[in-house]
């Protein structure tokens, strides 16, 4: 495999895994451990329910920029990099306003694949 193909997809799925903000948020992932309420827009701004769920949003923004990123990546467009990082600090922002909101290291592992994003931009100017 090139480091092309790997790189568009591990921003593919990392982009993807970032449906799961906006159904915990709206209650469509009801499983044990998960719960909709920002710990930061709740308890500390206190926000609304239909608030946090007009924030939450930025999650399907998140998604939708790390598919723009893979589809520039994968043509070769100049711009590709610029918005990996925008991305990748929007995805901080959202895992982090929702980390409590997760079951167990769920938190943790997505801002692994945000790490991973960043590996792959800072080792695809060496090789």
């Amino acid at each position: 495999m090139n480091m092309k193909l790997i790189m568009a997809l591990i921003i593919t799925f990392h982009g993807l895994g970032h449906i799961m903000g906006p159904l915990v948020t709206f209650g469509v992932l009801k499983t044990e451990g998960f719960g909709g309420a920002s710990w930061l827009l709740s308890d500390r701004l206190h926000l609304n329910q239909a608030t946090q769920k007009a924030l939450s949003l930025l999650w399907i923004v998140a998604l939708l920029g790390f598919a723009a990123t893979a589809y520039g990546l994968w043509f070769g467009l100049g711009w590709w990099r610029m918005l990996a990082w925008v991305n990748v600090a929007l995805s901080v922002l959202v895992i982090g306003a929702w980390w409590t909101s997760f079951p167990g290291n769920i938190p943790l592992q997505a801002n692994l694949g945000n790490a991973a994003v960043v590996a792959g931009m800072l080792l695809w100017r060496t090789l």
